[in-house]
């Protein structure tokens, strides 16, 4: 039991790691919806992860899987 109570013990100060699941989507938009799909990132919990700027801005965005599909439905077409 004593041990148990010590590997228990020196479990519970390891660091933890919260691993999640991403999936990719690449968007273009208009300079003028960028805050709009800036603010739909953050409501979905999505990471812009590079940005292109050209005649239109290409954003690469990780969404986890089960909201990936809101998420393409609920951007600026």
């Amino acid at each position: 039991a004593d041990t148990m109570r010590r590997v228990r013990a020196a479990l519970e100060t390891l660091p933890v790691k919260v691993k999640r699941q991403w999936t990719t989507l690449r968007v273009a938009c208009h300079y003028a919806e960028l805050d709009t799909v800036k603010h739909l990132c953050q409501r979905f919990d999505a990471r812009i992860r590079e940005t292109q700027y050209g005649e239109r801005v290409s954003l690469q965005i990780e969404v986890a899987p089960q909201w990936r599909e809101a998420l393409a439905a609920a951007m600026p077409r």
